[in-house]
């Protein structure tokens, strides 16, 4: 004899079957409809910054760039979102590899009309990227302007071009949200002031006496800078979105508001204490990894 079992429903069942809310179907469309924009300001701001740090150790000017980044881009929270912060000021920006794809110069003129995913791009842009921030990254010292090393990277294939081979490399994972994952477990239950922390109490305990040891106090100063300033990201975003309560009309998207600042208000400086907090401060420490290496690197371990 038989017997049939019905299935009960599964959690996941549940999930597939929600239906979106209106706030999601809004931001859904959104995205579809969404045209691709190039901002300057982070390309702008990075050679600046790298002019003004030559000689520096590198650790230590990436360090003074992520400062420089955090303090300086524009910020924007916009309608229907709770969750705030994006790696440039606006969300359908389209970076561009400025520092690592030779080809780039060339192609200016056809970012806009090419078929595919094309990016819009102002002629006020194009020259200021040909005259002055294309030629610093280009020639001799290139790499070295950069925190990565074509000797880090995996042989160049068989009839591959070489330039172009370290560009994918090191494009991939320098200005793309999705392609670096820290450790966000320990950003989650420290916070960047406590990491920071961390930093301090291994500085202290450096031998003066090894030269291996001596070797990490700029990692660890520059460590010490980048985690202050990264405790400040949630500050200016807990600061914008009073602002935009104060002239909300709605009172609903004025309480959300309210909260967004409360939330940013503790991470990503503090530990998260709540699930809102935690899915905000991961966040923030998602987009702004791929900004310094430092964080990248510290989240993972201390040396």
């Amino acid at each position: 004899m038989v017997q049939i079992i019905e299935k009960g429903e599964t959690l996941l069942d549940r999930v597939l079957t929600v239906q979106p809310t209106q706030r999601i179907k809004r931001q859904r469309q959104s995205y579809l409809d969404r045209n691709l924009v190039y901002t300057i300001e982070r390309d702008r701001i990075e050679v600046r910054v790298m002019k003004e740090t030559e000689g520096e150790p590198m650790v230590t000017r990436k360090a003074k760039l992520f400062a420089a980044i955090v303090r300086e881009m524009p910020i924007n929270i916009y309608p229907d979102e709770l969750i705030v912060g994006w790696y440039d000021p606006i969300p359908n920006n389209c970076p561009l590899p400025v520092k690592y794809t030779p080809v780039l110069e060339a192609n200016l003129d056809l970012i806009s009309s090419r078929d595919r995913n094309p990016i819009f791009i102002t002629e006020e842009q194009k020259r200021e990227l040909k005259e002055e921030l294309i030629p610093y990254w280009r020639g001799q010292g290139n790499w070295e302007k950069t925190r990565r090393n074509p000797a880090h990277y995996d042989p160049v294939p068989d009839g591959f071009p070489s330039e172009l081979w370290y560009s994918i490399q090191a494009g991939m994972g320098s200005f793309h949200v999705g392609h670096f994952i820290p450790n966000h477990e320990r950003v989650l239950k420290k916070g960047f002031l406590g990491i920071k922390k961390d930093a301090e109490e291994r500085l202290s305990r450096i031998d003066q006496t090894n030269p291996e040891e001596v070797k990490k106090i700029p990692f660890l100063e520059g460590v010490i800078k980048a985690m202050e300033v990264a405790g400040e990201i949630g500050k200016r975003f807990a600061t914008k979105a009073r602002e935009l309560a104060e002239e909300e009309v709605d009172s609903t998207r004025k309480a959300e508001l309210l909260k967004i600042a409360e939330v940013c208000d503790r991470v990503p400086a503090n530990p998260a204490k709540t699930f809102y907090e935690a899915i905000q401060s991961v966040w923030f420490n998602q987009f702004g990894s791929p900004i310094s290496s430092i964080i990248g690197r510290l989240v993972i371990r201390l040396p």
